[in-house]
């Protein structure tokens, strides 16, 4: 078991995973790819290279979303050393070639002409983390809908609401995975 949202395989991991972190995308109920840490995208003419505009949102420690954030995630989950889950999916960027444009705008080369690019951004595990994040299961810091607590594998995690979650404060002040 881990907190390493990179690293989430089992039903228990994802779901862990959707309460302390978000994605730029993810599917609505029609499946199509629904902004949510990018707040737009827009491709360039050729479909070859899109411009992804961040929403003003903050990490758990307070720090904003940045568009260096983004690329260290991605950046991360292709490392060829690792087996991340969504590393096929971003497989269509270049993530050599891509860069931040601003503060909370990210330019993604891609290797070929992609029109569903925005389903690359939705991919399953496709979590952004801080830029020096590194003790996923002791002191995870992400942007997701509730806080770190505390986190026993095999037994519990338990995580408190985030007040400040851009898309508005969860209901429940509290969650127990058991």
């Amino acid at each position: 078991e881990t907190l390493d949202p990179h690293l989430a395989n089992l039903f228990a991991d994802v779901a862990r995973a959707k309460a302390l972190y978000d994605k730029l995308a993810d599917y609505g109920p029609d499946l199509a790819a629904r902004p949510r840490l990018a707040e737009q995208w827009e491709p360039n003419k050729t479909l070859d290279r899109w411009q992804v505009t961040l929403r003003e949102a903050t990490f758990h420690d307070g720090r904003p979303v940045t568009a260096q954030d983004v690329l260290h995630s991605y950046r991360r989950i292709a490392d060829p050393e690792k087996a991340f889950r969504a590393k096929a999916s971003l497989e269509p960027v270049d993530l050599d070639a891509s860069r931040a444009t601003g503060e909370r705008t990210v330019e993604f080369v891609l290797k070929r002409p992609t029109a569903e690019f925005p389903n690359v951004l939705a991919a399953f595990g496709a979590y952004i983390v801080p830029e020096n994040a590194s003790d996923f299961d002791r002191k995870p810091i992400g942007s997701g809908p509730f806080r770190f607590v505390s986190f026993t594998p095999g037994r519990s995690a338990v995580f408190r609401r985030n007040d400040a979650y851009w898309d508005g404060a969860p209901h429940l002040d509290e969650i127990e995975f058991v």
